[in-house]
């Protein structure tokens, strides 16, 4: 019997792990893996420092490999691409009439809502993609996983196939239980070095300067900042969640599949944020800490900080949402039904 195989086109490595996108094409690996498929993966490689897709343009180089790739592969089932914009600048491989594999949009923000965010903060996409080109792939394209309820809205609206829209959740791992013993940190901050996360940082530096905020604050990931007192940065690691109290998500334009929130809240942390995570199903005041943005920061995390017994109720209710919905084999589930079929 020969092994099934899949491709995987990102415009991320696959390690080392730094963002939210690159956790969720990492974790599709792990999955697809798990269901014994050979998996081939294909960077499309970014220069951005801003966003991934931002500039990003279509190489022949790339269109040279991917060819001589798919052509080479025996039983080649899936082609899992990552964005809308590296779909729609491979269609003529990924989406050909001929092709005799299914293609799978991963959309991690369609283009759409990403040009929002771009206008937003005023940057020029200089390989900008039209509506009307990115509606017609996600027409042609054979199944569409990782959207909001915005995007598959969205897609509804424009008359996307709901046959072929296959809900996923923002992947997670496992983490053990989180404990309640001294920490060494009160507040938890995950974040990768795009320009969101700098924005998002310096909001809520600018917003509790001049305070007497005395928390120490653990920043995880590759964000550069400058050394400043109560901050420590170091490299990722799940390890680390465990020493800390509150898992900190004040967000400015946020986009992506917030997956720092969901990692948090996986970990049993108490997640402190302003984004309204009602659309998967979680809720305020049991699933985390709502901050709305009428009220003070400060207090709000200093009520938090000292209300233990919320504290342990969210983690909790956290911990087994998360076990049961964003742990990658119950994220990935309505992936199942397909794989199956082919």
């Amino acid at each position: 019997m020969n092994t099934k195989t899949a491709i995987i086109i990102s415009p991320m490595p696959l390690h080392p792990i730094k963002s939210g996108m690159q956790n969720t094409i990492n974790l599709l690996c792990k999955f697809l893996r798990e269901k014994n498929y050979k998996i081939f993966f294909f960077e499309i490689k970014t220069n951005s420092k801003i966003d991934p897709i931002l500039d990003l343009k279509k190489k022949r180089k790339y269109v040279l490999k991917l060819k001589k790739k798919i052509k080479e592969i025996k039983n080649l089932k899936f082609i899992f691409v990552n964005t809308s914009k590296v779909l729609f600048q491979y269609k003529s491989l990924l989406l050909n009439k001929k092709r005799n594999f299914k293609t799978v949009l991963a959309c991690h923000d369609l283009y759409y809502f990403r040009k929002k965010y771009f206008d937003k903060i005023r940057i020029k996409d200089k390989t900008n993609l039209k509506n009307v080109d990115e509606v017609n792939i996600l027409k042609k394209t054979d199944y569409i996983i990782d959207f909001k309820k915005t995007e598959f809205d969205f897609m509804l609206k424009n008359k996307i196939s709901l046959e072929k829209l296959k809900k996923t959740y923002t992947p997670t791992l496992k983490f053990k239980k989180i404990n309640f013993s001294k920490k060494k940190y009160d507040l938890l901050y995950v974040s990768s070095n795009w320009l969101q996360n700098h924005h998002s940082m310096k909001n809520f530096l600018k917003k509790i300067d001049k305070t007497n905020f005395a928390y120490n604050i653990l920043v995880l990931g590759n964000l550069k900042l400058k050394k400043q007192k109560n901050i420590d940065v170091r490299p990722y690691s799940k390890k680390m969640f465990n020493k800390c109290k509150i898992g900190l998500a004040v967000m400015k334009d946020s986009t992506g599949r917030q997956t720092k929130i969901f990692e948090m809240l996986s970990a049993g942390l108490p997640v402190f944020t302003n984004i309204d995570l009602a659309e998967f199903g979680l809720k305020k005041d049991k699933h985390y800490k709502f901050f709305d943005k009428k009220k003070n920061l400060v207090n709000e995390i200093k009520t938090l900080n000292d209300d233990e017994s919320l504290r342990k109720k969210l983690s909790q209710n956290a911990y087994n949402w998360s076990l049961n919905n964003t742990f990658y084999r119950k994220a990935f589930k309505s992936l199942n039904q397909i794989l199956a079929r082919n």
